[in-house]
């Protein structure tokens, strides 16, 4: 299932932020706008999430095989974990309610392929969530290290915006 929010043109100051400055970029810069979640970007990378960054709507652009997030979708008071595993290949984007769903397709995952864990700057999408449920998807993805490359990457939402590893 893929969940998409309607997006339109926005305008946004480029401030620095997060610390970023030119040097600390990832030259992965993402367009602002012309971006549906689900299909493949200008560069033919799939765009495989979006984040409400109020002034813009912040792209997830998938730059490796596969790339996985853990995101809470219910907030402090009432945590709702979501697990997202996007595929470049098939351009298909899966998302899982339950921790052991999850990681049963990670299990599928070819050996050798590379696999990009998502997170943004400022605030963890984990934020909220069970610290044992946390460190359960850390540690899945710790035990694909020896048979895939893992990496962690940053998804900057704020007006700097970029990712970043």
């Amino acid at each position: 299932m893929i969940r998409a929010v309607a997006c339109g043109l926005s305008l946004s100051l480029w401030l620095p932020s997060c610390g970023q400055d030119d040097e600390a970029r990832s030259g992965q810069s993402m367009e602002r706008s012309d971006f549906e979640v689900g299909e493949y970007n200008q560069e033919g990378r799939l765009v495989f999430w979006e984040i409400n960054a109020f002034d813009h709507m912040q792209p997830f652009v998938l730059y490796e095989d596969y790339g996985v997030m853990l995101w809470n979708e219910g907030g402090e008071e009432n945590p709702s974990p979501l697990f997202i595993l996007a595929c470049q290949k098939t351009k298909e984007v899966f998302t899982y309610e339950t921790f052991e769903s999850f990681r049963q397709e990670l299990l599928k995952i070819p050996s050798s392929a590379a696999i990009i864990c998502y997170s943004t700057c400022t605030v963890p999408r984990t934020w909220g969530l069970p610290q044992q449920l946390v460190r359960e998807y850390r540690r899945a993805l710790a035990g694909l290290e020896s048979t895939h490359r893992v990496e962690a990457w940053t998804v900057c939402y704020c007006p700097h915006g970029d990712q970043r590893n």
